[in-house]
């Protein structure tokens, strides 16, 4: 149940942007449905996977790239060198 079928309410505003908002889902879920929650298959989470995967290798060598040539601009004392 939501919290503005509940009624639960600090204030009028927030209970109308609640209602609002309960408005908006409704649409959106009429607009655009929802898959069911079975076409999450076994194979579709192990491309998830895999890709994510994939994207972690392939970006954490420039991450730590960054890192590193921010830590080389720092001076001794602390402060940021701008060149």
């Amino acid at each position: 149940m939501s919290a503005s079928a509940k009624g639960d309410f600090p204030s009028r505003t927030a209970a109308h942007l609640a209602g609002l908002t309960d408005r908006a889902g409704r649409l959106a879920d009429r607009l655009l449905p929802r898959p069911a929650p079975a076409a999450n298959t076994a194979a579709e989470r192990a491309l998830d996977l895999a890709l994510g995967t994939a994207l972690l290798l392939l970006t954490a060598p420039a991450v730590a790239v960054a890192a590193l040539a921010l830590t080389l601009r720092r001076t001794p004392g602390g402060a940021w060198d701008r060149r």
